[in-house]
């Protein structure tokens, strides 16, 4: 199933700009347990962080025009949101 039906962009997305609302310990819980499963059918890498948690620090550290410019795309996939680390 893609990540969008499965629910799993947007995941910590607060509701209130388009997204489920979870936590970050919830959406640790739902990766791990996507993990454990792949692993155990030997299917495809698990979603990774790429697809969870880029959007944490504009929920954390943005302006409230950012976050109503941006999350609710990110939310519905017509934004993707990176983190690079150098």
């Amino acid at each position: 199933m893609p990540s969008r039906e499965a629910g799993w962009l947007g995941m910590i997305i607060p509701e209130e700009y388009g997204g489920s609302g979870l936590g970050v310990t919830e959406a640790a819980v739902m990766l791990y347990d996507d993990l454990r499963v792949r692993r155990r059918d030997h299917r495809a890498p698990p979603r990774s962080t790429s697809i969870v948690f880029p959007p944490m620090p504009v929920i954390k550290h943005g302006s409230e025009d950012l976050k109503r410019r941006y999350l609710p795309r990110v939310a519905h996939r017509r934004h993707h949101a990176m983190v690079v680390l150098a």
